[in-house]
């Protein structure tokens, strides 16, 4: 267990964990918290998928149908049908099983266990927005790279039905639908994500795995294998990482929440503002003609704004010791 002093910066013992501040208390070990949020997120796609049946034969509609037709053309009733489904999936499978699995855990400190009971630094957002932003070459260029191998073809049939499926619900024509949208990409995933990535798995692998970088790059992997989108699966990882290092080094979820939130806003409100078809997402930051030096600058940029902010968030962490659960 890593834990900073502010005065020299060394590292500190383990605590007894009869020391254990009592909010972070809990009878369970790391394995069954996760083994416990796994069973809640099984249950919750159960009973989500459930919901969403049920709602098809309310709407008179064929599921199965309309899910093989999906389109940017769609006509609005579906693309506010696949809306709906989109926020059941995020409800059952991340925010509600998170909400539960920390209840159970960790009831006597709920928010505490989180890192939400605090109010952000105003310093701390900006530097985790313009890191995310300096990553965006290097991002964008591991992508296409990434899209270069050879994948079996049951992933890139993952691939297309997630892309329709995204064409469907960010396609608009009107200024309701575009706040929708954001709302749905951007808001709810990084509320729900977040909570379930960093909040849950995140901080109990660090209690198993006591490495902070082994801990942020398993949990980030485990972030992008969710998403079911191959790939992209080496650049969503590397933004699963960042986000990672945000909770660990500010102590704070609101952080990586915000910093979730800009990094898919941005890229929708980019494409409305272009007037860039859905089905031509592609073209937004193509990296065919981007040159890999371009990528090694945003690489630099990256590790320079990291070990800033780590440095500069090491200066105003707690002087109280308290158990490291990943953090």
């Amino acid at each position: 267990m890593e834990i900073l002093d502010n005065s020299n910066q060394e590292t500190l013992p383990d605590l007894n964990p009869n020391e254990t501040p009592q909010y972070l208390r809990s009878e369970m070990s790391p394995t069954l918290v996760l083994l416990l949020a796994a069973a809640f997120f099984i249950f919750g796609n159960i009973l989500g998928s459930g919901l969403m049946v049920g709602l098809s034969k309310v709407y008179g509609l064929d599921f199965t149908l309309v899910f093989k037709n999906l389109s940017e053309n769609s006509p609005v009733g579906t693309r506010n049908f696949m809306r709906l489904i989109l926020l059941i999936n995020h409800l059952f499978s991340f925010i509600i099983p998170a909400i539960a699995t920390v209840w159970l855990a960790y009831r006597n400190g709920f928010f505490k266990y989180f890192k939400l009971e605090k109010k952000p630094k105003l310093e701390t957002i900006v530097l985790g927005l313009v890191w995310l932003f300096v990553s965006m070459p290097l991002v964008q260029y591991v992508y296409q790279i990434n899209k270069e191998l050879h994948l079996p073809k049951w992933m890139n049939d993952l691939e297309s039905d997630t892309g329709k499926l995204l064409e469907t619900i960010i396609a608009k024509e009107n200024a309701y639908e575009m706040v929708v949208t954001v709302l749905l990409i951007a808001v709810i995933p990084a509320i729900g994500e977040e909570m379930m990535f960093r909040g849950v798995i995140q901080q109990q692998l660090g209690r198993i795995l006591k490495n902070e970088h082994i801990t942020v790059w398993t949990s980030a992997f485990f972030f992008s294998a969710i998403h079911m989108q191959f790939q992209g699966f080496f650049a969503r990882a590397i933004l699963g990482a960042l986000l990672g290092y945000l909770l660990i080094w500010s102590r704070n979820l609101w952080i990586p929440m915000i910093a979730h939130c800009f990094n898919n806003g941005i890229q929708i409100i980019t494409l409305y503002v272009m007037d860039v078809k859905p089905s031509e997402m592609d073209k937004i930051g193509n990296t065919d003609k981007m040159h890999w030096t371009v990528a090694g600058i945003s690489l630099l940029g990256v590790l320079a704004i990291g070990k800033y902010i780590r440095e500069k968030n090491i200066e105003i962490l707690p002087k109280e010791k308290e158990e490291n659960y990943g953090l």
